[in-house]
């Protein structure tokens, strides 16, 4: 009896102590602090009015703001500068960012604090300009200031990894020594490369001597003489520069330096030399690097053989060469400015800050040089890729959205993904470019690459189709010519789609009219789930979410429940009566919040409804950055689910809820679980708000018809 009793007793205990242990871990989650945000400047992040061929601060932006470079729960606040000439592209890309309605980004002010900043330098000859900054900036410390080479870095584990048959994250230990530039030695007599039966040096990878003679050739030749180069073959391809795949290496580049490089591994950066391996000390030289609590420095103790020597010194005499230069070129009108623009640098940056430099943000050009995971794969189909070709706003999405899925932001970041590349004949080679670029970004989760302008190829066993092609409107066009030309292209991709995908093959139609396309591709391929194929009014709803977010001083992941009801064009109708922020005192309704009716029911509406025509108004080019997150927030939402409690939009086919005709694709409020989206129920609609659906409705019944008699 005495043991039932003690056993008794010990359960109530064991008991007692999970429940309170299950109550202390609940309330230190509902108090616990959100990080301060980390400031961070951008520059030169407008490029394409103002460097056309460079859409590197562009691409980088959304990137930070997701927490691809600081991780996902860094809230940041971005700085955005470029030259004066270019200050209406650049109001453009700060309009874009708040429609990406990303949560970790809390706003575009200003600091005056002083204090401490770690510097990237990205806009070439990136060493030497970085030295530059270094001289005219003296109170940061040389070891804060650095140059990018990790692209480079990315690009030689990609060209190992395709050469030995492995994945890119089985390669570890390039080096990248040197200058940013033709001079610059990659070296691989340290690399290995991750077996079966543990790490292997690559040099030791020999089958037989043919091989080994091979190996050794395109080690000290080919494989040289095709990274010093591809940058070049890049623009040859894209007809542009390298953009997200630098972006991405910008991003890796400070992510090592902030979180730290994985044990055993070291990257490339350009820092400050201390002499280390005979490098003269006073140049920014890139060296082997380990990373850790925020702080970089030089692996020591590598042999180098008489080959490698030579070149590190070729790539250092360069660099002095270039310094020499830099200074002959430091009139006293440059100084001067230079000058003033790094006291404003060193005065106004608050603690934590990162400085990324795309673009020197003067009217002056700095001096250049003339010299010598146990997941199942899921394969997705994008269409209209390249974009750089063929001119269209779809292209620049398709650009966008690639290092977003490779990076992991549309399907998690443990979804290994396959990538299936699509554009029309004309935009073949510079299609060909951004699977270069794909593989240069050395993405960990991407598998595999296929770019085609084979629109059976693309749609191969493909689980997930993102329909980014179509034609363009061009001015002088009526509603109808447009349609003409993309019935036949969604006519062609659904015949693909239906007899080429997978079966359980998710479809989100991009590519403007988007429901009228989607509905085109769902009567071609009667196969595909009609609960499959769906149309984006996602960044519709990312944009009503910013706009109350900033009217009521809140921050976007405050706002919820908005709804963009029927067509994605000027006769959408957002929707704010169910929409509620988070407030000190729970959740209330944005209509509380805001009284201002005649706001709620015209500017509001007028202002999400016209949001594309303004941002090309200030960009001269479309949405690109926040069309793309929106893709990847509808897809993501799709396969994992949205939070409890929370609604999207989405164009899915009507099934006559809310008294909206069948038979037509129409933006809903929706709910997703695993893999299977509903429309929201029971909302109460006013009279304003039928007034609005029907309109909307009515015009994708018009275009319904239209569409109808293109095919006729």
């Amino acid at each position: 009896m005495e043991y039932l009793v003690l056993l008794q007793n010990g359960l109530v205990v064991l008991l007692t102590i999970a429940f309170s242990w299950k109550l202390i871990t609940y309330m230190w989650g509902s108090v616990k602090m959100e990080k301060e945000p980390m400031k961070v400047l951008v520059t030169g992040v407008a490029g394409m009015l103002a460097q056309p061929d460079s859409l590197f601060g562009y691409a980088i932006a959304p990137m930070i703001a997701r927490g691809i470079m600081l991780g996902p729960d860094q809230p940041v606040i971005l700085h955005l500068l470029d030259i004066a000439l270019a200050a209406e592209a650049l109001n453009g890309v700060k309009m874009e960012l708040p429609d990406g309605a990303f949560p970790l980004l809390k706003g575009f002010l200003n600091c005056h604090e002083h204090g401490s900043i770690e510097v990237l330098v990205v806009a070439n000859p990136a060493n030497t300009n970085a030295l530059i900054l270094k001289q005219f900036a003296p109170s940061i410390p040389k070891e804060n200031i650095t140059c990018l080479t990790r692209l480079d870095h990315n690009r030689a584990l990609g060209q190992i990894a395709d050469r030995l048959k492995v994945h890119v994250s089985d390669v570890k230990n390039v080096i990248i020594w040197g200058n940013y530039s033709t001079t610059q030695y990659l070296e691989v007599n340290h690399v290995t490369f991750t077996t079966r039966n543990g790490e292997r040096p690559v040099r030791e990878h020999v089958v037989d001597d043919h091989w080994y003679l091979n190996i050794s050739n395109m080690l000290k030749i080919e494989f040289i003489t095709t990274m010093q180069q591809c940058g070049v073959a890049i623009i040859k391809a894209r007809k542009a520069s390298s953009a997200f795949s630098a972006a991405i290496a910008a991003c890796d580049h400070i992510c090592d330096w902030v979180f730290g490089t994985p044990k055993g591994t070291w990257v490339s950066m350009g820092v400050y030399s201390d002499g280390s391996y005979g490098i003269p000390p006073g140049l920014i030289y890139s060296f082997p690097v380990k990373c850790e609590k925020g702080k970089w420095s030089i692996v020591q103790g590598l042999k180098t053989d008489e080959y490698s020597r030579a070149m590190m010194d070729v790539t250092a005499k360069e660099l002095i060469e270039e310094k020499s230069l830099a200074k002959s070129c430091l009139d006293q009108i440059f100084a001067t400015k230079f000058t003033k623009f790094l006291h404003h640098l060193t005065v106004n940056l608050s603690q934590g800050r990162v400085s990324l430099f795309s673009r020197f943000p003067f009217g002056y050009a700095t001096p250049t040089v003339e010299t010598a995971t146990g997941r199942r794969w899921i394969s997705l189909a994008c269409g209209g890729l390249s974009g750089g070709v063929t001119g269209s706003a779809m292209g620049q999405i398709g650009y966008a959205i690639a290092p977003m899925i490779a990076g992991g932001i549309m399907l998690g970041p443990d979804q290994p993904v396959i990538l299936h590349l699509l554009d029309i004949s004309p935009a073949a080679e510079a299609l060909n470019g951004v699977k270069m670029e794909l593989l240069d970004g050395a993405f960990p989760l991407l598998k595999e690459v296929h770019a085609t302008t084979d629109v059976t190829e693309a749609c191969k066993d493909v689980n997930i189709a993102i329909m980014l092609g179509g034609f363009p409107r061009k001015e002088g066009m009526e509603r109808k010519d447009m349609m003409s030309k993309n019935v036949p292209i969604y006519k062609e991709q659904a015949s693909a789609l239906e007899e080429h995908a997978a079966s359980d093959c998710k479809v989100l139609v991009v590519a403007n009219p988007a429901n009228t396309n989607a509905l085109i591709l769902k009567e071609f391929a009667p196969s595909i789930p009609e609960e499959n194929i769906t149309c984006l009014t996602r960044l519709d709803h990312n944009r009503a979410l910013s706009q109350i977010a900033e009217r009521l001083k809140v921050y976007v992941t405050d706002v919820k429940n908005v709804i963009i009801w029927g067509n994605h064009s000027s006769t959408q109708y957002p929707d704010v009566n169910h929409a509620t922020v988070t407030t000190t005192n729970g959740e209330r309704l944005v209509k509380e919040l805001d009284t201002d009716d005649h706001w709620l029911k015209n500017e509001f509406i007028n202002t999400v409804q016209q949001r594309g025509a303004a941002i090309i108004k200030a960009r001269k080019s479309s949405s690109a950055l926040s069309a793309a997150s929106a893709a990847c927030d509808h897809m993501r939402d799709w396969v994992l689910g949205t939070p409890k409690g929370t609604w999207v939009s989405m164009g899915v086919y009507s099934d006559g809820s809310y008294g909206i005709p069948k038979d037509i694709i129409y933006s809903f409020p929706v709910k997703c679980e695993k893999g299977k989206w509903s429309i929201v129920k029971g909302l109460k609609i006013d009279d304003f708000s039928r007034a609005k659906m029907d309109a909307t409705a009515k015009d994708l019944i018009d275009e319904k018809e239209v569409a109808h008699s293109c095919l006729n």
